[in-house]
């Protein structure tokens, strides 16, 4: 059962509980999967990250055409749910997740980088894509995207805390 839930132990897309295909042919470790969620995580932050989010998701509640205008930015039906439950919620804490899957989702897979990179970029960036939708569903997870989601806000809390010790006046 441990090594069920071991860095190197591989998810099919099944255990992502999502339509995309992208983690059976990425054959992603829980390791993998938790790099990119680092990374996907923190790549949509605004410059003044809660307060333009708490701004953003109180005009969206005010004003349909603004909401409107962000959940139209693309096409796939989870994001304009996701973006419903945010808005719903008035959930700016994870605003920024909506900002990642924008920018995940314009990564131009025909640069040359990208070609000739040793994993197709493609598939790594749907896969996060998916897994981002995942986090922000979080029910209906499989044991592993439920331990990679445990061990990810663990590791989220450590770093917010190393970082506050840095920046505190003591």
């Amino acid at each position: 059962r441990q090594l069920k839930f071991s860095y190197n132990n591989r998810l099919s897309s099944k255990e992502l509980s999502g339509d995309d295909k992208c983690l059976s042919e990425c054959n992603a470790t829980i390791g993998e999967i938790l790099q990119c969620l680092v990374i996907a995580y923190n790549i949509g932050h605004f410059f003044d990250t809660f307060t333009a989010s708490r701004a953003v998701v109180m005009l969206a509640g005010k004003d349909e055409g603004f909401a409107s205008s962000i959940k139209n930015q693309m096409a796939d039906p989870q994001f304009k749910e996701a973006a419903d439950k945010i808005f719903s919620e008035h959930n700016y804490k994870q605003l920024h997740l909506l900002n990642s899957l924008m920018i995940l989702e314009r990564c131009n897979p025909s640069t040359q980088s990208i070609r000739e990179s040793r994993r197709p970029l493609a598939q790594a960036i749907g896969m996060t894509k998916e897994v981002i939708y995942a986090y922000l569903r979080g029910t209906d997870l499989s044991d592993k995207m439920e331990y990679v989601f445990k061990v990810f806000k663990i590791v989220r809390n450590v770093a917010y805390v190393a970082y506050d010790l840095q920046v505190a006046n003591i």
